[in-house]
């Protein structure tokens, strides 16, 4: 998106170029409303792409500052001891989507994840989630899809001597537990296990295995449905 605005101006500059020279070549005149006009639209185009590069930018999370490399898992998980509050099927059982990262040696030379979907369709889905719930055009978000974690996907787990400590990250309400990967692959790096869970209907989104998507529903107390997450995520 960031790009789009950089190339128009690009086009305009080559436009300017050609009726110069189409001026001197075929002695047409150009007024001066439209090369004001051409240059006030160039100057624009540039201060909304440097805001843009600035506010929006395509950014990768920090490299994690702890000795070891971070592997990491996604899971998803259906209780079916469980009714689902928030949709209006009644057979519906509570999805969870939760994601552990923890130390690895990685010695299959993994390449680390992109931190959104990699499937098109199923980013595509995932933004336009995004885009509905804050009302913005779904071309805003698209730039996600270049972001990158240093984490490896489905690589084993380093072997210790020892028990790993564990830490649970819980998301805040209208987000993800995308909002906390940066400092679950630190923990991991320093020798965690770190568990994040999407609590799902009270993130903007939540994308399944199959490609659903949950947008934000919650109407309830949201500490009482984090502690039922957790609870079934203790069994």
């Amino acid at each position: 998106m960031q790009l789009l605005l950089v190339y128009i101006m690009t086009a305009l500059f080559i436009l300017i170029v050609l009726f110069r020279h189409s001026k001197k070549m075929l002695n047409l005149k150009i007024g001066k409303p439209l090369k004001y006009s051409l240059s006030s639209i160039i100057v624009i185009l540039l201060v909304v792409s440097t805001i843009l590069s600035v506010y929006l930018p395509v950014f990768h999370l920090p490299k994690p500052d702890g000795p070891e490399k971070v592997g990491t898992q996604t899971f998803h998980f259906t209780d079916q001891n469980r009714d689902e509050v928030l949709t209006e099927d009644q057979s519906d059982k509570r999805e969870l989507m939760v994601q552990v990262w923890y130390p690895t040696e990685n010695s299959n030379n993994n390449k680390s994840e992109a931190l959104f979907p990699k499937d098109k369709e199923m980013f595509k889905k995932y933004i336009q989630t995004y885009s509905n719930s804050l009302n913005l055009p779904d071309f805003v978000f698209d730039y996600w899809k270049y972001s990158r974690t240093n984490s490896y996907e489905n690589v084993e787990i380093l072997s210790s001597t020892s028990p790993y400590p564990l830490v649970m990250l819980s998301h805040g309400m209208g987000t993800s537990r995308v909002l906390h990967a940066s400092q679950a692959e630190n923990l991991a790096s320093h020798g965690f296990i770190v568990v994040t869970i999407d609590h799902t209907y009270s993130t903007f989104a939540t994308i399944f295995p199959d490609g659903r998507v949950t947008d934000y529903k919650t109407k309830m107390t949201t500490i009482d449905e984090c502690r039922k997450n957790w609870k079934y995520m203790e069994k």
